[in-house]
């Protein structure tokens, strides 16, 4: 077995790169420590998959903490796949010494590069250092502004709210969608005025998050526009009203919670039944 074992180690540093790449792959296997300080030096092998396989191996053998630093010198790898990975990996991890470095990475080239960095920051509390995220909500690439929102309402800071509130009309619904569950957890006043005229949106999903928010912020001005939505096309919609009613609890909503009923979906007769 140690001999097995030798013999990987030593094909880490075979002239083919696809024997190389096998030695990681079956280094995944092992258990033993002895191991790590070799996957390392391959960090900066000349190939990318080689780097991609060892990054893979060192953390399915040791934990994110004692790879920080090695991660955080990944983020700056010629390859954005290698980039994206060290990104998630230092998700994993509450070291704030990670949070500058991601944040360099958030005006990546590779627009996945930037999607997973600001989705790794996410999971780290800051307060101060704000602006990077919210300078993506600008970017050309949608599935990155809805990310910026997601994670600025993750923070729940109030400074983000204002510009929020322009999110509600970008040209994506994800990303409306998202500035609306982004809200609900950065709740503001002025944003009712623009979330009732969301509740026309021509999107479901976006209607549905426009009436959570709005039960959130529990502003009286937002149940008639609501109580219209217990007749929405969209039994989604439907369902998020009657949930809405049972906070609300107004009198206005009773004719259309008897009629939602005889919904065909059995969580909107319930929630009905609960807002009578």
């Amino acid at each position: 077995m140690e001999s097995d074992l030798n013999h990987l180690i030593e094909q880490l540093n075979h002239e083919d790169s696809e024997v190389r790449i096998q030695a990681c792959r079956s280094l995944k296997d092992s258990s033993y420590s002895e191991t790590i300080e070799p996957l390392k030096s391959m960090l900066e092998d000349e190939n990318k998959w080689v780097r991609r396989h060892a990054t893979e191996t060192l953390l399915t053998l040791t934990s994110v903490e004692d790879m920080i630093d090695q991660l955080i010198h990944l983020l700056d790898d010629s390859d954005p796949w290698v980039r994206c990975y060290a990104s998630e990996s230092l998700a994993q991890s509450a070291d704030p010494k990670s949070i500058q470095p991601l944040i360099a990475r958030l005006t990546d080239q590779d627009y996945h590069v930037r999607l997973t960095a600001c989705r790794a920051l996410a999971k780290f509390e800051i307060q101060d250092d704000i602006d990077p995220v919210i300078d993506l909500l600008q970017d050309e690439n949608k599935w990155i502004r809805r990310q910026a929102c997601s994670t600025l309402g993750h923070w729940k800071s109030e400074v983000t709210s204002e510009r929020l509130i322009q999110m509600l009309s970008d040209e994506s619904a994800h990303v409306r969608s998202a500035a609306c569950q982004a809200l609900a957890a950065v709740p503001n006043t002025q944003a009712i005025s623009p979330l009732i005229v969301l509740l026309n949106d021509e999107d479901t999903s976006v209607r549905t998050s426009v009436i959570e928010v709005l039960t959130k912020i529990g502003d009286t001005s937002a149940v008639e526009p609501v109580i219209e939505k217990l007749n929405d096309e969209s039994p989604s919609v439907r369902l998020a009203a009657c949930r809405a009613m049972t906070v609300f609890s107004d009198t206005r909503a009773c004719e259309a919670l008897l009629s939602c009923l005889n919904d065909e979906n059995h969580l909107t007769r319930q929630y009905a039944c609960r807002a009578l």
